[in-house]
């Protein structure tokens, strides 16, 4: 038996793949909370809202989500060619594979939604 036989390798994968979409996450709650700083800010001086987007709190939780997205896109298809290189007698029995690459796909996905909500607001 190879070392690829034994399915602690798949789930290895797998781990990392959800360490690097937590990571991606903390990154995007971390942007969100720098981006909205500067509105929680005005609403307490009694500030236009106009000049919210205008400070660089904005950009700067803007390019925390954008790396905490990148986070997220990049290792859930690294994953999917790690797992495309196994062959199908290293794949675990009875597991849904492809599980872990839709759910990074879709938060990858909402995380985009989201940059695009708060630029383009």
């Amino acid at each position: 038996m190879s070392y690829l036989e034994d399915p602690r390798v798949f789930f290895a994968g797998e781990r990392t793949l959800f360490a690097w979409m937590r990571t991606g996450l903390a990154l995007t709650a971390m942007g969100l909370a720098i981006s909205r700083y500067q509105l929680f800010l005005a609403t307490f001086r009694h500030e236009p809202m106009e000049l919210v987007k205008t400070h660089a709190s904005f950009y700067l939780g803007m390019g925390f989500i954008l790396i905490g997205w990148l986070c997220m896109v990049i290792p859930t298809f690294q994953f999917r060619a790690f797992f495309r290189s196994l062959d199908t007698k290293e794949h675990p029995p009875k597991y849904r594979i492809y599980s872990s690459v839709y759910v990074g796909l879709a938060l990858s996905l909402l995380i985009g939604l989201l940059m695009g909500f708060l630029v383009f607001e």
